[in-house]
């Protein structure tokens, strides 16, 4: 094997080395997460626009959002200390 080509492979494995570590470091520096889920009906049937609450019993941080019309709803950037209160609507 030339020695151009040891080069190349050994530039590559360090380069993919790289590229997972830091994947993994930036993966474990989250400082917010995301609640998502739907809503139904007792009969199954999804709810569009109808308002959901997530409250954070130890910061009394409240947020709200609406569903879209498949009864998806989406919080962001929830902190992940505490503990919530659950979903209500």
């Amino acid at each position: 094997m030339s020695a151009w080509r040891i080069n190349f492979f050994l530039s590559l494995v360090v380069a993919l080395f790289v590229a997972l570590t830091l994947s993994t470091s930036w993966a474990q520096t989250a400082t917010t997460g995301q609640v998502t889920g739907a809503v139904t009906d007792p009969s199954g049937a999804v709810v569009g626009n109808a308002s959901v609450t997530l409250k954070n019993t130890d910061t009394g941080r409240v947020q709200t959002a609406k569903t879209n019309d498949a009864g998806l709803y989406n919080f962001s950037l929830v902190q992940p200390d505490g503990e919530c209160d659950g979903l209500s609507g």
